[in-house]
Parts: structure tokens; C-alpha cells; sequence
């Protein structure tokens, strides 16, 4: 019966690693709004949308858009992150993309492009299309509407790995200095972990992934049997 058990959690395991790596682009992380800074010319800046490849091969984002809401495929660009490598995460942000990295400190190697003019509100929806205007994720999410979910006002939230895709917002988790995701304070006092998706780490090493899909194996010959 253990080993049964065992051979049965590895399938299953196995088969949600899998799908999961196929998933390629996914929303990450977001935060609809910025700390007030009358500083800057636009004061509640800081907004963004992180997506990351969690596939293991490249996909190139010419011609992949973001919308909103109210808004369609194409309305605003995303071609600039051209070719996302496994394992990479991007943003975009209503702000200056150097403001952006600076209030973050974020290096060269992270892709940010600035400057989104359509704006997320408290209760919006994300729309991630490819290059044929095809859905590849979507969010839709509002802590008024889905009591329980993060409001991502100056603190981020991210999506656990293990429901991305599934457009379920009340299994994102807000933002908090020091947690798993790696998150921290900026210098205008926003919290979250923009520019890297550290659920990957989570993922099992290749090793274990051929100990998985042997159990895989183990499972369905005793099943035809």
C-alpha cells in the first residue's frame, strides 16, 4: 500500500510538473498602483505586470500585447521584450522604466518597458495575447469583488506556482519583506519582488524528474494490469 501511495503522489506530481512547463508565458506578480510622490510628475506611478517563461525554451514576445479590461488585443505593445529566455521574468510599468529600476534596483539584464498608458484600476483584468491575438493568460482580479484577494495598492501580489494560469486571484498572496518570494521595500516604499520569479526554484531538479517519470511508468504497468 506505501509503495502503491508513493508510486500514485509521483504521477501526480510528475504530470502537474509538466503541464506547468509547458505553461511558457505567465503573469507573475502585479501591483495596480504606486505610493503617492509629489515628487514626480505623475504621483501615483509604479504600477506594473510581471510575466515569466516558466517553459523550457525561449518564446519570442514580438508582437504579443497587453490589454485590459476594457481594451483589446494590441493595445499596448509588448514586442520590446523580444526573445524571454526559460526561467526569465519581464515587466512593464506606467512609469519611466529607469525610474522604475532605480526605485527597485534592478540591472541591465531585467527587460522593463515604460510608459503603459492604459492604466490597471483596484478591480481590472489582464490580458496577455500573442503574436495572433491569441489569449495566452488573463487574470481578472478585485479584493471588492473576490473578498479575500490581495489589494495590490503599493504592495505587490504574486501567484503561487502552482496556480498559474488558472485566473484565480484569491490564491495570490500579498507581498511582505523577507517572504518566499523574495520581496523587499523600494526606496518609495512600495513592497514586492519584481524582476524574478522565485516559485522556479521550487520546480524538481532533471534527477528527480527521471525518478518521477520512472514511478510515471511503474503506475501505468500496474494499472494495465
Amino acid at each position: 500500500m506505501k509503495m502503491s501511495r508513493f508510486v500514485g503522489l509521483a504521477a501526480v506530481a510528475m504530470m502537474f510538473a509538466c503541464c506547468n512547463a509547458d505553461a511558457a508565458i505567465r503573469i507573475t506578480e502585479w501591483m495596480y498602483q504606486g505610493n503617492p510622490d509629489e515628487n514626480i510628475v505623475a504621483p501615483e506611478a509604479g504600477e506594473f505586470v510581471e510575466l515569466t517563461n516558466v517553459g523550457d525554451t525561449p518564446i519570442d514576445m514580438t508582437g504579443w500585447s497587453f490589454a485590459d479590461s476594457s481594451t483589446a488585443a494590441g493595445a499596448f505593445d509588448l514586442s520590446a521584450f523580444g526573445v524571454v529566455q526559460p526561467g526569465e521574468s519581464v515587466l512593464w510599468t506606467d512609469w519611466s522604466a529607469t525610474l522604475f529600476k532605480n526605485a527597485w534596483g534592478l540591472g541591465p539584464e531585467v527587460d522593463v518597458i515604460g510608459a503603459s498608458e492604459i492604466g490597471l484600476g483596484r478591480s481590472d483584468t489582464i490580458n496577455i495575447y500573442d503574436a495572433n491575438d491569441v489569449l495566452v493568460d488573463t487574470l481578472q482580479y478585485s479584493d471588492q469583488t473576490f473578498p479575500g484577494s490581495p489589494r495590490t495598492r503599493q504592495i505587490s501580489a504574486n501567484i503561487p506556482f502552482e496556480s498559474l494560469g488558472l485566473n484565480n486571484p484569491i490564491s495570490a498572496v500579498s507581498s511582505a519583506n523577507g517572504d518566499v518570494f523574495g520581496s523587499y521595500t523600494n526606496t518609495r516604499l512600495e513592497v514586492g519582488n519584481p524582476g524574478v520569479y522565485t516559485q522556479l526554484n521550487a520546480i524538481p531538479e532533471p534527477t528527480t524528474f527521471v525518478m518521477v517519470a520512472a514511478a510515471c511508468g511503474l503506475l501505468m504497468a500496474c494499472r494495465r494490469r
